[in-house]
């Protein structure tokens, strides 16, 4: 039984896809702003108290733009408070300013405004200086309005309304909707874009909205989804939402925000009802929705099986010739083989091997009949099932009892045998054909002449579906429908079956311990006090231990043991897990078990038993390495030389037995097994390595759980030199003598160099502890042909020699 949950790969990929519908989204819009023709004055429009008198403000230079006002001392008191050039121009203009009605003319230094009159009731008309005109809406558009806290607007905007005209929008920031100015057509806005470009303070109009405002509104879109996702996480917590309501809650309200502040941004100025009537925020809403039903997915369960079982070639042999089509690639029978069950290779070893479809018209399903050998418990027996009119089938029962049921919660082994090899397959309900039929006598899959299946029952009154294994049904009696095929794929049209009883009488009988995951008597790892542990049961039960042996009531120490019967394990036995404490070092350790079975059921109705298991642990020892080699230089003749890695372990739990690795990194995932270790106290590993200097790491373990390491430097040094003779001469009275360079035996001969080194006259050492100083009987006038070899081996070839030596001129010249 496995929990189906969606896991943080799909949460990524879900919000992947809802980022990537975003940013999608984003970038149409910023695709429709260009289009739509957007222009802005980058500066800073500031209102007077009475919302008449304008100030344009960029960079510390400040322009006047004056629509209607009542009195212009009043306009000249608000910018003596500013600074920057352009104040002072501002200023000389409004002193000679009329009063009322309106302003007739400012000054030139005013950016881009030649003229501003009154244009009758509906507002007023700005003049640019090369004649273009803007007009304004009445101040009553600019009531109410809410501005930044520094009291101003952000841009100018002129936006293209599809119909040769521009609507003029005061932005209030990048996520307002900014307040409608007026309209100008698009030669009006050209002539504006000239006049305002280059002016101090202003930025060109017609250069769109930049890179720089748009990762601002993404940022602070983020900021907002952020602050929406916390709060979401924080409130969805505290009301008991699942972790997957919480993530897809969180998660949709962070969309949603970001989506709605992103297109109100991006859709600012935008004329029309629907982003007027709040078009961003649906678009907010309906990002929101996408993003939950992306993300939610309750929980839920289901039971899945699976096996691993060995490859099987297909049935029958119709591919065996293709096997035998290329000259240049042998069929082997391996090749052969895997290409049907029915293929085999021919005349094997030989040149007229072949592959061919064995049996090619064998249409006979495989006979089967009942195997003795795996029938366990001991007192069952087969009986011929006489009730089937066909015959094809068998009763097991119980012999030597009032009853010929099975006991309950034992296990049960029967088998088959089949007169040619087959495959075998096992069910509880009766079916049409073997493809139908759910599990693998055995759970194998093997083309095999016996089959085995092994179970446990349970009581009569149970119902279970146990994994791998056959079901059973409430009754009390069973029956199994078993069906076999070969490698020609004929199979049973009629079952084989078996039938059987579990015994129907109250379970009298205390739960079983058949084993435990720490074999009695094991040792357990040194300075250890705590050690995991797990008891398995022939039934369903609850169990408990103490470090003494007494009633299962009195027991201190509860375990956690599974009640449910599809709980069973492999080795068909019900665990219960638990820590063992207080384990002592180097002393045994002796802890008891008892169980109760049928755990749902009331404590009257219920089986204790009523002797302890007990399970030895001895305490252990630290394990030492006491000695790791070699050490020095390792000598070698050859371009490699032999090196016997070599570990000497002691103490721990079996005073020194262990395996030993090695490794010539240290990583943990390199060490390998020594060839020879296991269970010794000297392990050795021999490798050939080239000249060079060398560094192995071992680690050692033994059946206590107790580990040691260690390591070891070395250098190889391979000589592949013959000894060299540095000195000859006769020394007093009558001898030759001759000294190597190294450690050396020597031999000669009185007639060639062509002799064999150990069938040569030996020469001795003198002293006899000095390897390197030889000598010989001195003989007038002889000529000795000497040849010298090392500890190595190595020696001169077979027809030459390490020195000729004359004596008649060593004589003369001695």
């Amino acid at each position: 039984m496995i929990s189906k949950k969606e896991g943080q790969k799909k949460k990524g990929i879900a919000l992947f896809e809802i980022m990537l519908m975003v940013m999608t989204t984003l970038a149409v819009a910023f695709v429709m702003q260009q289009s739509f023709g957007i222009v802005s004055a980058r500066g800073s429009i500031v209102p007077s108290d009475d919302g008449k008198s304008w100030v344009v403000r960029q960079d510390g230079k400040d322009y006047a733009i004056f629509n209607e006002y009542t009195d212009a001392q009043e306009a000249v008191d608000r910018l003596n408070g500013l600074s920057g050039a352009g104040v002072s121009s501002g200023k000389t203009a409004l002193e000679t300013a009329p009063v009322k009605p309106a302003v007739t003319g400012v000054p030139t230094g005013v950016a881009g405004v030649s003229v501003i009159q009154k244009a009758g009731t509906t507002g007023w008309t700005a003049t640019s200086t090369n004649g273009a005109t803007i007009n304004i809406e009445p101040n009553t558009v600019l009531a109410g309005e809410t501005f930044l806290s520094d009291g101003s607007y952000k841009s100018i905007t002129a936006v293209a309304d599809g119909q040769g005209k521009y609507d003029i929008w005061a932005d209030k920031g990048v996520f307002s909707e900014g307040t409608h100015l007026g309209t100008m057509s698009k030669e009006e806005a050209d002539g504006l874009q000239k006049t305002l470009s280059g002016q101090a303070g202003i930025t060109q109009l017609g250069k769109p909205l930049g890179g720089m405002d748009l990762m601002k509104s993404l940022g602070e879109g983020v900021a907002f989804a952020v602050g929406a996702f916390t709060l979401v996480q924080l409130l969805s917590g505290a009301f008991g939402a699942t972790e997957s309501m919480r993530m897809a809650l969180s998660a949709s309200a962070a969309m949603g925000v970001m989506a709605w502040k992103a297109t109100a941004a991006l859709t600012q100025g935008r004329t029309g009802t629907f982003w007027q009537g709040g078009g961003a925020m649906l678009v907010g809403v309906a990002a929101a929705i996408i993003t939950f039903v992306l993300l939610y997915e309750d929980e839920k369960k289901e039971l899945v099986s699976f096996s691993c079982e060995p490859f099987q070639p297909p049935l029958g042999g119709k591919q065996c010739e293709e096997c035998n089509k290329y000259s240049f690639k042998p069929c082997t029978e391996y090749r052969c083989k895997s290409l049907g069950q029915a293929c085999e290779l021919l005349n094997a070893g030989t040149k007229d091997e072949a592959c061919a479809w064995v049996n090619k018209y064998d249409t006979t399903s495989p006979i089967i009949s009942t195997w003795k050998k795996p029938l366990y418990p001991n007192n069952l027996t087969y009986n011929p099932d006489t009730t089937r009119p066909s015959g094809l089938g068998s009763k097991i029962i119980k012999t030597g009892g009032t009853t010929t049921c099975l006991d309950a919660f034992t296990p049960l082994s029967f088998g088959v045998t089949t007169n040619e090899p087959s495959q075998c397959r096992i069910d509880y309900l009766h079916t049409n054909s073997y493809s139908n039929m759910t599990y693998m006598f055995g759970e194998s899959n093997l083309f095999l002449y016996n089959h085995s299946q092994s179970m446990r029952l349970p009581a009569p009154e149970s119902s279970t579906n146990l994994t791998g294994s056959p079901a059973f049904k409430n009754d009390g009696s069973y029956t199994l429908y078993v069906r076999c095929i070969d490698a020609n794929g004929n199979e049973n049209v009629d079952e084989y079956t078996f039938k059987f009883c579990v015994d129907k009488s109250p379970d009298t009988t205390p739960p079983v311990i058949e084993t435990t995951s720490i074999i009695s008597g094991s040792p357990v790892q040194f300075n250890i006090s705590a050690v995991p542990i797990q008891v398995y049961t022939n039934e369903p039960a609850t169990c408990k231990w103490s470090r003494t042996s007494k009633d299962y009531g009195d027991m201190e120490n509860n375990m956690s043991c599974s009640g449910n019967l599809v709980k069973i394990n492999s080795d068909l036995v019900y665990p219960c897990s638990g820590t063992l404490t207080g384990v002592k070092d180097k002393e045994m350790n002796a802890f008891y078990f008892r169980c109760k079975d049928n755990p749902q059921k009331a404590d009257k109705d219920r089986n204790v038993m009523t002797q302890s298991y007990q399970l030895i642990l001895r305490g252990s020892q630290s394990l030492n390495i006491l000695n790791a080699g070699p050490n020095g230089t390792v000598y070698g003749s050859t371009d490699v030389a032999i090196v016997n890695l070599s570990v000497e372990t002691d103490d721990g739990s079996d005073e020194g037995k262990a395996w030993c690795y090695y490794s010539d990194t240290g990583n943990s995932g390199d060490y390998i097994m020594m060839y020879e270790t296991n269970n010794t106290v000297r392990h050795v590993q021999q490798l050939d390595l080239a000249s060079g200097t060398y560094t192995y790491y071992f680690k050692c373990i033994d059946n206590g759980g107790n580990s040691a390491e260690d390591s070891t430097t070395f250098t190889v040094f391979v000589d592949k030199s013959m000894p060299l003779v540095t000195r000859v001469y006769k020394d007093t009275p009558d001898a030759l003598k001759i000294v190597t360079d190294e450690d050396a035996e020597c031999a000669y001969s009185f007639n060639s160099c062509n002799f064999n080194f150990d069938e040569g006259t030996k020469m001795i050492y003198n002293p006899v502890d000095v390897k390197n100083v030889h000598l010989a009987q001195w003989k007038d006038n002889a000529i000795y042909y000497v040849k010298c070899r090392d500890a190595y081996g190595n020696e001169p070839s077979p027809n030459q020699c390490n020195i000729i030596a004359n004596a008649a001129k060593l004589s003369a010249t001695s």
